[in-house]
């Protein structure tokens, strides 16, 4: 295994335990469950958890945004190559056949 994957991975893993546990303690908390809107909205959940520290929260939200398509993106794209593998010979097949 790489480092690079190493390091990636256990970024990964850390990021998407806690926001597990954010998502369990939210039925603990009205103005997080709120936020959480049953389950499906998890900007929400970050602003509702985020909301008493002010203007900070609000700051810390934005880079938040705007950070999470870089740190999804190795995963995104090893995914969709991954699966498009098994699928290029069908593509080039129907293109050849043409």
């Amino acid at each position: 295994m790489s480092r690079y994957y190493r390091r990636s991975i256990l970024g990964q893993i850390a990021w998407h335990m806690l926001g597990a546990a954010l998502a369990a303690a939210a039925p603990g908390v009205p103005a997080w469950q709120a936020g959480f809107e049953g389950g499906s909205n998890i900007g929400g959940l970050l602003s509702a958890i985020l909301e008493p520290t002010g203007t900070f929260g609000k700051i810390l939200l934005g880079t938040v945004a705007l950070t999470i398509s870089c740190a999804s993106a190795p995963t995104m794209y090893t995914f969709g190559s991954c699966c498009f593998t098994p699928a290029a010979p069908h593509f080039l097949l129907c293109q050849l056949h043409r």
